[in-house]
């Protein structure tokens, strides 16, 4: 079902959801002096997308890793849920280890690896992963964005995979037996290959790599309307600091990138003279039902602002 090589016939399950009573238990198990304060933020009107992880281990377990004891407060969405475990454990383990990069470095070298095997839509070989992690910190010395420009690249390479691997971020995955393969087996069936622990893990990183790349060039350079890329996509939304941003990047999702935009704003610009105002509209848009359409969309998406950020006021201008 998951596309995994399975070269010893072993036993293979599907975990099914946690129930309620099985939620508390599970809370009361690894926090039980804050059982009642979890539980309370994560019925809360405001964590909605929260309770809806709890019956998930894996994430219920980062809800709990991630509650704070202080503000008694959860992070808001998966996307803030998933950023703040995963940065917890790497700036938690960064005392610990043998490289020099900084965890941000860690967290760019990650997402693109994550966002190239979702592209390449195969795990990658040792050398591969290699060789991408070079390029970046290369291109990172080149620009000045390293502290230290005097590290040894390869040999930072190799501290930086064993963290990755002693994090429980990354793990190997080596070739299957050889009476298992078939003679003509292609050599890529022969290499020790590099995966992320857990799907979920990938899927974080990769929707890091997409949020950061608009922030940077306000688009992405994917196809966004494939039904493929819907769950990253969705959690690169969770991950925007502000609602302006977040805006922007909803507006490229509904229209389709720039042009419809680039269309509407064109169409408030024009000043048509006095009985020419219904024209001057078709010149941008086909019809008037398609300026209401796009009235209703900014509409939509200054409500999912809102309701995203939990604020009274709305950044970006309300169009009547």
């Amino acid at each position: 079902k998951y596309k995994f090589y399975n070269a010893y016939n072993l036993p293979h399950f599907e975990l099914k959801e946690l129930q309620d009573e099985q939620v508390e238990e599970y809370i009361a198990a690894y926090q039980p002096q804050y059982k009642t304060e979890i539980l309370a933020e994560i019925k809360s009107k405001k964590n909605e997308k929260i309770e809806s992880l709890i019956y998930n281990p894996l994430t219920l377990f980062m809800i709990i890793f991630t509650f704070d004891l202080e503000s008694k407060t959860l992070p808001s969405n998966r996307g803030r849920l998933f950023r703040n475990f995963i940065s917890r454990i790497l700036s938690w383990k960064q005392a610990f280890s043998d490289s020099s990069l900084p965890y941000q470095v860690k967290e760019k070298l990650l997402s693109r690896l994550a966002y190239q095997m979702r592209i390449d839509n195969f795990n990658p070989p040792v050398e591969n992963v290699v060789e991408l992690f070079k390029a970046h910190l290369i291109e990172m010395q080149e620009n000045g964005l390293l502290e230290d420009e005097t590290i040894d690249i390869p040999t930072e390479i190799s501290k930086v995979l064993e963290d990755f691997y002693n994090n429980l971020v990354l793990k190997e995955n080596l070739p299957p037996p050889l009476e298992e393969l078939e003679e003509e087996a292609e050599a890529s069936e022969r290499v020790t290959t590099i995966t992320f622990l857990h799907g979920s893990i990938l899927e974080y990183f990769c929707s890091l790599e997409i949020q950061q790349t608009f922030k940077q060039k306000n688009k992405i350079n994917i196809d966004f309307a494939a039904t493929e890329w819907f769950e990253t996509i969705l959690m690169a939304s969770d991950l925007f600091e502000n609602e302006s941003s977040l805006t922007k990047y909803l507006i490229f999702l509904y229209f389709g990138g720039e042009p419809l935009k680039v269309r509407f704003q064109r169409m408030q610009a024009i000043q048509p003279e006095e009985g020419d105002e219904a024209d001057a509209r078709k010149a941008v848009f086909d019809n008037e039902e398609e300026m209401a359409a796009v009235r209703q969309s900014l509409r939509d998406i200054q409500e999912t602002v809102k309701a995203s950020f939990d604020y009274n006021s709305i950044f970006y201008e309300r169009i009547d």
